[in-house]
């Protein structure tokens, strides 16, 4: 829970992280739709503070932008590891075939399946 002495301010901060929570479970293949959201928080926070209701610190902003980030870097890494999936499963197919039909050696094999394995090692923040 986010700790403050502004009931309105922590109201405010409540919702824009019940809204990251939205973006990082509900969008996760939609980097569009994340960029939208993250822009109507900006929106939010800017037209809150014209309106002087309450002050928002460069650090709360800061930290929804970095939220963000995070969030855009998993669905990166989910996209990249479905990519590598695929990859490894049309492989995987190859391999039998060749194996079945005794066209590639064990180390040709091998070395196929480290070329697959090669790729961005990275890990989900959470």
């Amino acid at each position: 829970m986010l700790q403050t002495a502004d009931p309105a301010r922590a109201d405010f901060l409540s919702q824009w992280k019940t809204r990251l929570e939205i973006m990082r479970h509900g969008r996760m293949g939609d980097l569009a739709a994340i960029d939208g959201d993250h822009q109507a928080i900006i929106r939010e926070c800017n037209a809150t503070i014209a309106r002087g209701q309450l002050t928002i610190l460069r650090n709360e902003k800061a930290t929804v932008d970095a939220t963000v980030q995070r969030i855009r870097n998993d669905v990166e890494t989910l996209h990249a590891l479905g990519s590598a999936f695929c990859r490894a499963s049309t492989f995987f197919d190859k391999v039998m075939a060749a194996w079945f039909e005794n066209k590639k050696t064990i180390s040709e094999l091998e070395e196929g399946f480290k070329e697959i394995c090669k790729g961005p090692r990275t890990q989900l923040n959470y």
